[in-house]
């Protein structure tokens, strides 16, 4: 018995290419062989290329001291507004900015509502993800959040009068996310033998999703994430029907 199911991947690359994934195991050269006789050839993935892009094209590191206010202000005159850091890929983004900077903090999208009591990202993103030094998240009225431009790089409140270096998006970070650094690639897997497993049991899915996250480690791809693909009656895999008639060379007889 034959099953298919849809892995959703989400990878570092050119979106506009069609990627296989072969769970063959095959030695460098016999995959290069495989994938010029069967497709084009085997994949070339440049993330550290593509990650610089996004920075140089996304974040702009402004090193001009201004309190937080100002800061924003610009920000949102000359680009879209002062970044926000919803999830850690965004925050190794900045961190690289702000290793660049000449203060010893730069200034981010956060502030604190005295109102509400809570620290939220001035593009209304949600996330949270945080990455406060120890004992720095203070929750004070007319502080702001900050990035160390050096040691751990981590966040601290500071007064917003403060006179720092800042980070702007020239985009909304969803759309930075969304442009670059993860394409989605839908790739359609077919597993062979499986008689014996219950495809619909959720820890049997786990262990063929771990299979799969470990070839694609193997294969020298260390960020991605994987998610099934459920079709419209509910079901993640489905059997295969074979035609048998068509396979054994069998005409279909006359009615």
């Amino acid at each position: 018995m034959k099953q298919s199911a849809f892995v959703l991947l989400l990878l570092t690359g050119d979106a506009a290419q069609k990627y296989i994934l072969i769970t063959e195991q095959k030695s460098w050269t016999e995959a290069q062989r495989y994938c010029r006789e069967n497709h084009t050839d085997l994949a070339s993935v440049r993330n550290q290329t593509e990650n610089q892009e996004i920075l140089q094209n996304n974040l702009i590191l402004v090193q001009e001291n201004k309190s937080w206010g100002e800061a924003l202000s610009y920000c949102r005159q000359h680009y879209v507004d002062l970044v926000s850091v919803p999830t850690e890929q965004v925050q190794n983004w900045v961190k690289r900015r702000a290793q660049s900077a000449s203060t010893a903090h730069v200034w981010l999208g956060l502030r604190y509502s005295c109102d509400l009591h809570f620290w939220s990202w001035v593009s209304g993103e949600e996330g949270r993800y945080q990455n406060w030094a120890p004992g720095r998240e203070t929750g004070e009225c007319g502080h702001t959040g900050a990035v160390e431009s050096g040691a751990g790089q981590q966040w601290v409140s500071l007064p917003e009068t403060e006179k720092l270096n800042f980070i702007c998006s020239k985009h909304g970070i969803k759309d930075i996310c969304d442009s670059g650094y993860g394409k989605k690639l839908l790739v359609r897997m077919e597993l062979t033998d499986t008689a014996l497993l219950n495809m619909r049991d959720p820890a049997v899915r786990r262990a063929v999703f771990q299979k799969i996250e470990v070839k694609l480690k193997e294969q020298g791809m260390p960020e991605f994430k994987l998610r099934w693909r459920r079709q419209p009656n509910g079901e993640i895999f489905y059997q295969k029907k074979e035609d048998e008639e068509k396979k054994e060379g069998c005409k279909k007889p006359e009615v």
